[in-house]
């Protein structure tokens, strides 16, 4: 009768605290329209508008925005992975405005979070009153709120979901029976298809946890166990075949030809931030994140001092991470040796925030929660989450006063077709890409030597008529990305592949070879790698879901 009680409690305090948090985080945009950095909120606008068009004419994935650059298609889903962006989409079809659609998106996302974060800190912890405090901890931070709000990283706040899987995961390798390495697979999936740094840091983080964890020689055992080892093995095979339809087209393109993020606008040294700004009681984004810890968090940094050592090593292993993680951020850290390494991916220090909250909020929530039987512990949990929501609230009404110029009330249809060059910095444009693709043909028209080509552009198609049998080279009015194909109907009704390549100035090129004369058509189709890739990306899931479906039959039997 007793855990009925306790688990009605948990049930409803857990609804509870995902309402207050969508609350506190959803008032700013629900009352005042959706602020932010203008280019980043545009460039995710123009992507659900080009995935809702996709799906309009029966495609998926998508592999060309081809609303971009008045037509003339941007690749971005070939390097920024758009599957989730399939919700808001389908918001679009239904008839929700962009506006509506984005405020919905931002509180499903926000309470998904939530509730992932509740799950999987509960799992570590083992006690959910301390899983409701950390999650209240973690999504009325600073850097979530600042994030929502000025930054409109919406991929950012998609990758809260998987993160802290990625760390139960890991944790259950280590010191449970290794049973639900599976968080590991999904939370790296997951991180993949949301947001590409946010991926790379949780690699790296993951590939420094196992290291450590094999040179040390209580936990080295762990590795010799067959069952536990083979768990692992399969799952990051399975993880990888399941994202395969993105993650190899991308390595693809990336071989195919140059583009700008091999030559970055911003080094990771470029921008790195003092340490005073961890004691920010407010804080905002400019390159660098003029975010704080948290009044909260700094608060309860004391409790490792007032409490001594914790019984869990893990609780010291976050805590004392977490903290690191922050220091890195700072110009403590000498990230100008590491301008042109890989570690030039972060662009920015503070993309190490989400992992050094995650961590310093599980390594304190653990040492609070092995002062739960004293008497104290019930009165600390409500100061902690009174304070929390306080300060959350303090953070928006600051981003409210100070930021109000930030909003955008016009997000039209219209309007966000009006701005469809905005790319941020284009990382996925070829190098030899002009800056403002419209100069190159303004009209949008096939150029054959300089002079213009009568041409018919539909959605995702242009068609023109071959000059003559002696030139032979056409600029088609796409941006170049490996894919294109051209087809030549000549004369006599046949069928002929013509050469496609890049242009000098970065855009589809086509070679009539042939000497034949005739109506030529471009367009995207996918490349063997896309085909084979997707097909193995489908069939691990369904795989996966139909293994899944017997076992639960199969262990009902049993019942």
């Amino acid at each position: 009768m007793k855990e009925k009680v306790r688990g009605k409690k948990e049930i409803i305090v857990v609804a509870a605290m995902v309402l207050m948090i969508v609350l506190v985080t959803g008032y700013p945009y629900l009352k005042n329209g959706i602020g932010g950095y203008d280019k980043d909120l545009l460039y995710h606008l123009l992507r659900i508008e080009g995935i809702k068009d996709a799906l309009l004419q029966g495609e998926f994935p998508v592999r060309i925005d081809e609303n971009f650059f008045d037509g003339y298609g941007y690749g971005s889903p070939l390097f920024y992975p758009d599957l989730f962006f399939v919700i808001p989409a389908i918001l679009r079809i239904l008839g929700l405005s962009p506006s509506v659609t984005w405020k919905l998106f931002a509180l499903l996302l926000t309470a998904l979070a939530s509730l992932s974060t509740y799950f999987c800190f509960k799992y570590i912890i083992r006690d959910w009153k301390y899983a409701v405090t950390g999650t209240m901890l973690l999504m009325l931070s600073q850097f979530y709120l600042a994030d929502l709000m000025i930054r409109v990283g919406i991929s950012e706040y998609l990758a809260f979901i998987f993160m802290p899987m990625l760390v139960a995961g890991i944790y259950d390798f280590f010191e449970r029976d290794g049973k639900k390495v599976y968080l590991m697979g999904i939370a790296l999936a997951g991180l993949v298809l949301s947001h590409t740094i946010m991926t790379f840091i949780g690699v790296i983080i993951t590939v420094v946890i196992f290291v450590f964890m094999f040179l040390h020689p209580q936990k080295r055992k762990l590795f010799l166990e067959k069952e536990r080892m083979g768990k692992l093995i399969q799952t990051a095979v399975l993880t990888v075949m399941g994202v395969s339809y993105y993650l190899f087209p991308m390595l693809e393109q990336m071989r195919a030809t140059e583009y700008r993020f091999s030559t970055p606008w911003a080094h990771v040294g470029d921008y790195v931030q003092p340490l005073s700004v961890l004691f920010n009681p407010t804080g905002y984004f400019n390159y660098i994140a003029y975010v704080g810890i948290g009044v909260p968090l700094l608060l309860l940094l004391f409790c490792r001092v007032i409490y001594g050592k914790p019984k869990n090593k893990w609780a010291d292993a976050f805590y004392f991470g977490g903290i690191f993680l922050f220091l890195m951020s700072t110009s403590l850290f000498p990230w100008r040796l590491l301008d042109n390494t890989i570690f030039n991916m972060l662009q920015f220090t503070y993309r190490l925030y989400p992992y050094a909250l995650c961590f310093l909020i599980l390594g304190i929530c653990m040492i609070l929660a092995e002062q739960s039987e004293k008497q104290q512990a019930k009165t600390i949990r409500f100061m902690v989450i009174s304070l929390t929501i306080v300060f959350g609230i303090w953070q928006n009404y600051n981003v409210i006063r100070e930021y109000t110029g930030l909003y955008n009330t016009d997000l039209s249809e219209q309007y966000i077709a009006r701005n469809s060059n905005c790319v941020g910095k284009g990382e996925w444009l070829p190098v030899s890409l002009n800056e403002d693709v419209t100069e190159l043909t303004a009209s949008g028209l096939v150029l054959c030597e300089g002079e213009e080509v009568d041409t018919v552009r539909t959605q995702g198609t242009v068609e023109f008529k071959t000059v003559n049998g002696n030139i032979t080279e056409y600029e088609v009015p796409f941006i170049y990305y490996k894919g294109y194909r051209a087809i030549l109907t000549d004369e006599n009704g046949e069928l002929q592949e013509l050469t496609v390549r890049e242009s000098e100035h970065g855009l589809v090129e086509v070679l009539n070879e042939t000497g034949h004369e005739g109506n030529v058509r471009v367009f995207y189709q996918e490349t063997p790698i896309q085909k084979c890739t997707k097909w193995v990306s489908i069939l691990t899931v369904i795989g996966i879901v139909v293994v899944q479906v017997l076992k639960m039959r199969k262990n009902s039997e049993k019942i």
